[in-house]
């Protein structure tokens, strides 16, 4: 069993914020390009380049580890990490 020995980065997709999440990507893949103009998934934003691509759905988290990205759902992350005050 382990523990991340540091903070760990995240942000999660509301509406509005989709440009912040996209800018929060390229800071684990600075050649990753994003679209929210996906059709198949209204609402999410799709984050492609630099790396596997990922889909995150509305209140979803995009979370960052190292230089890795990771979604997780709502629920998920709540039973995962707790904010720092």
């Amino acid at each position: 069993m382990y523990r991340l020995r540091n903070d760990i980065e995240a942000i999660k997709l509301v509406e509005g914020n989709a440009g912040e999440v996209g800018s929060f990507a390229k800071s684990a893949r600075p050649r990753a390009s994003f679209t929210n103009a996906d059709g198949i998934n209204p609402g999410s934003l799709r984050i492609y380049n630099d790396g596997p691509d990922l889909v995150v759905a509305p209140q979803q988290w995009l979370v960052k580890i190292a230089d890795q990205l990771m979604v997780f759902s709502d629920e998920k992350f709540t039973a995962l990490f707790e904010p720092i005050e």
